[in-house]
């Protein structure tokens, strides 16, 4: 019989995973609302009187505004308020779509764009910022892995239920899809409000009064400069460098590939790459848990897999076999995205997260301009001949296959002075 001084090892029970789902509902919401206007929003501006230049312009300036917006925007998630941030968001983006829906004039389209640049940036980082330390996410890094790729598939399962049901408004009143966003932001404003917990970095801001600069500091000091990300940074750089192509240019690869595909099929291959996604993203967050998905050696798989599909694709001569490699391209893409997020945020402090995502993001888009511009220099060609969208894919994922071999040499030189040491 042990004494009351005595210890007695009792096992703990584990912690209960953390509660996930009402913060992935959110995103759904509003990638969902977003979305609802993907299928038809030039389709929109063009019966509005608007040229395909008009068009251009007003990308440009949604382009200037996210570049501009990105990282001010994550500071003040982390000084003011995650929570905050997101109802910001929220508000804008839905106040933009019922610009666009209401109104007939170039400055207003202007100014409902710019505000719907605005939501994009008040969203990026904070929502992962808000949703890790709000839920647990934060102290149960076994489980971040699980939460990207969760994230993922219910992205995707709203990327298509929105677009589709966008696409069937529209038959009614091509604006009507516009109305139909602003009011999906009102139910995630709803869902934030009255459903999610209250932002526990709120109260760690103000108790702390850390001044503006030490925000902007750590920013970078916990972010790009830190050693432990900087790899994971400039991974995740790469990786938007290489992947352009295939966001923006994969239906005339379709059509250069198999001259006689319908534009009917072009809507199959959307839902089948992004159900695809999903697929993968479901699969993946099963196995989240186990140790070995969080190694080099693992993310060196996935960038691998991706790279080999990516060439892949591209040699393709008929609609139905490269639609199956598209598929598994996207599902590994979706992999790899989420797996450096998660390692990403594994490593960085909830003091200054939302900071470090959106100064993330930032480069990234940096890194997506500059490669939109290669792909623009090379698609105008030389001597008048244009390059084939083919040629475009083995040009980038010869690119990819070669930065895949510089992290394998990168490894085992880390690997052999580690031994050495």
């Amino acid at each position: 019989m042990p004494t009351v001084s005595e210890h007695i090892d009792v096992p703990l029970a584990p912690a209960p995973p953390p509660r996930m789902g009402r913060f992935l509902a959110l995103d759904m919401l509003f990638e969902g609302g977003r979305m609802f206007v993907g299928a038809t929003s030039v389709l929109y501006l063009l019966s509005r009187g608007f040229q395909l230049q008009d068009i251009a312009t007003l990308k440009s300036v949604q382009a200037a505004v996210v570049l501009v917006g990105e990282f001010p925007t994550g500071l003040v998630a982390d000084v003011v308020g995650r929570r905050l941030s997101l109802a910001l968001a929220l508000l804008l983006g839905g106040a933009g779509f019922l610009l666009f829906f209401a109104c007939d004039t170039w400055v207003w389209f202007c100014i409902a764009e710019c505000l719907t640049a605005l939501s994009l940036c008040f969203w990026s980082g904070c929502y992962e910022a808000y949703a890790i330390d709000s839920s647990g996410l934060a102290s149960s890094p076994q489980h971040l892995d699980r939460f990207f790729y969760l994230n993922q598939t219910c992205n995707s399962v709203a990327v298509m239920a929105f677009g589709f049901a966008g696409g069937l408004i529209a038959a009614h009143g091509v604006g009507l899809p516009y109305l139909g966003a602003a009011l999906t932001f009102g139910a995630a404003m709803a869902w934030l409000v009255f459903v999610l917990p209250r932002d526990v970095h709120d109260s760690r801001v103000a108790a702390e009064h850390t001044p503006l600069r030490v925000h902007l500091r750590n920013a970078f000091a916990d972010g790009i400069l830190r050693p432990a990300v900087l790899p994971l940074f400039l991974a995740s750089l790469l990786v938007q460098l290489v992947i352009q192509p295939i966001l923006h240019y994969w239906q005339p690869l379709f059509q250069e590939l198999d001259p006689s595909v319908e534009t009917t099929a072009l809507g199959t291959t959307f839902i089948a790459y992004a159900g695809a996604s999903a697929v993968f993203g479901s699969v993946y967050a099963a196995i989240a848990k186990r140790a070995w998905v969080r190694s080099a050696s693992f993310m060196l798989t996935l960038f691998m897999s991706f790279s080999v599909l990516y060439m892949l694709v591209g040699q393709m001569r008929a609609w139905l076999p490269a639609l199956v490699v598209f598929c598994l391209l996207q599902g590994s893409l979706a992999s790899v995205r989420s797996f450096l997020s998660a390692r990403i945020n594994e490593r960085i402090t909830s003091s200054s997260r939302a900071s470090v995502l959106s100064s993330l993001s930032l480069f990234s888009r940096i890194g997506m301009m500059g490669a939109l511009a290669i792909i623009h220099w090379q698609l105008s060609g030389r001597d008048g001949e244009r390059l084939s969208v083919v040629n475009l894919y083995n040009l980038f994922s010869t690119v990819s296959i070669g930065l895949c071999l510089l992290m394998v040499i990168f490894l085992l030189v880390v690997k052999n002075d580690k031994k050495r040491t």
